[in-house]
């Protein structure tokens, strides 16, 4: 006489016991693998990633005596900024501080232009009859990260035959006119 226990309720049992088992190890496995996937990606959502696209520079004429022109001797009234066709770029200006605001690279503009050297140059007009030139070399880097965004590798700026330097991706310039 032989015994077929395969059939018996604990054996069915000890089998469903087993099956939800593999399945909870399964299902923990799963999500093991998607957090892990996931969270290299989730540090970008707390973190802004730094960008020129939309940064603007602005910037401060001053004399050899640190007087800030725009305020004592030009007005933003009747400043303005053309290309090198002489059309009118935009631009902003804070009244309060006498500052002026461009931004020199448009991204969406400009895709082919990042990762190569880009010179621009611009006019200045600070009265009807006083106009001076101001030159941008940069050069814009996109960074090779998760969370992306772009940088100046480098920004020279030529005003009236001085050389400023700006690495450090400082928002405010000042510029003397001598």
């Amino acid at each position: 006489m032989s015994c077929n226990f395969s059939n018996s309720p604990v054996h069915q049992i000890q089998l469903f016991t087993s099956e939800v088992r593999m399945k909870n190890r399964i299902f923990f496995f799963m999500c093991f693998l998607l957090l892990g996937f996931s969270s290299c990606k989730k540090r970008c959502d707390f973190v802004e990633p730094s960008t020129v696209c939309d940064l603007q520079l602005d910037f401060e004429i001053r004399d050899s005596l640190g007087i800030n022109l725009l305020m004592d001797h030009f007005s933003l009234d009747t400043f303005e900024i053309l290309d090198t066709q002489y059309q009118p770029v935009a631009f902003g200006t804070n009244t309060y501080r006498k500052t002026f605001g461009l931004r020199i690279f448009d991204c969406i503009e400009e895709t082919d232009a990042f990762n190569i050297p880009i010179s621009k140059t611009y006019l200045l007009r600070l009265r009807p009859s006083v106009m001076d030139s101001i030159r941008f070399d940069f050069k814009v880097i996109e960074a090779s990260s998760e969370c992306g965004g772009n940088l100046f590798e480098y920004v020279h700026i030529t005003y009236r035959d001085s050389i400023y330097d700006f690495r450090d991706q400082t928002i405010l310039h000042t510029l003397y006119r001598n």
